[in-house]
């Protein structure tokens, strides 16, 4: 990542940037359609969906629903991700990004599988030009090779766990808990996030 500014904003893609629990229950309304996989079925594959959101690629993902259409179910996941992936950015995540780009490097990091979240984050349209890191690896360790040029940085992630271990490991870099009321599935991990400096509703605050 070749650095433009002395300042850098690192933030996390799925339920920061992304409403993720729309896309899930976008899919499984998809799933349903198409494939006849019932709400029932669904749910209990739900926490293989959450593992793709990280680890598992869509084909490994696929594999575990009881249907032979494999291929079918796959280019399913990408075609929504086409079709609607721009329509489910937070409304104010292209504003927060116009508003810093000409003063702050930003980095859009991910935890999961490449072709996914590639996916995702194609589909999704977001303005200007920024960094991605898609990866398995813990976001301490994503933050550690990108801050190296930069005087100033800054993280916005939903999860306590990575914040507190971001703030644990580089002292220095400001943390935003991001807590959104439509889409937090985090929120009862702690009461208050510990390793936070600020804790966001939202992506209307401007970093000065």
């Amino acid at each position: 990542m070749k650095p433009k500014h002395d300042r850098l904003i690192i933030m996390d893609f799925d339920h920061t940037m992304f409403n993720t629990t729309t896309f899930v229950a976008a899919l499984k309304k998809e799933f349903q359609e198409q494939f006849g996989i019932d709400e029932a079925t669904f749910a209990k594959y739900r926490d293989h969906i959450k593992k793709c959101n990280k680890v598992i690629d869509i084909d490994r993902f696929v594999e575990h629903i009881p249907h032979t259409d494999k291929t079918g179910m796959h280019e399913t996941i990408r075609d929504l991700l086409h079709r609607c992936a721009d329509k489910w950015i937070f409304d104010d995540v292209r504003e927060f990004m116009n508003r810093h780009q000409d003063r702050f490097d930003i980095a859009v990091v991910t935890n999961g599988d490449i072709e996914l979240q590639s996916a995702k984050i194609h589909n999704s349209k977001l303005p200007g030009s920024f960094h991605t890191d898609i990866s398995t690896d813990p976001k301490q360790e994503v933050v550690a090779r990108l801050i190296a040029p930069y005087k100033k940085i800054y993280f916005i992630d939903d999860k306590p766990r990575t914040i507190e271990a971001v703030k644990k490991a580089h002292p220095t870099v400001l943390t935003y808990f991001m807590t959104r009321d439509e889409d937090h599935p985090y929120k009862d991990d702690c009461p208050s996030c510990r390793g936070a400096d600020y804790a966001v509703a939202g992506l209307t605050f401007d970093i000065p």
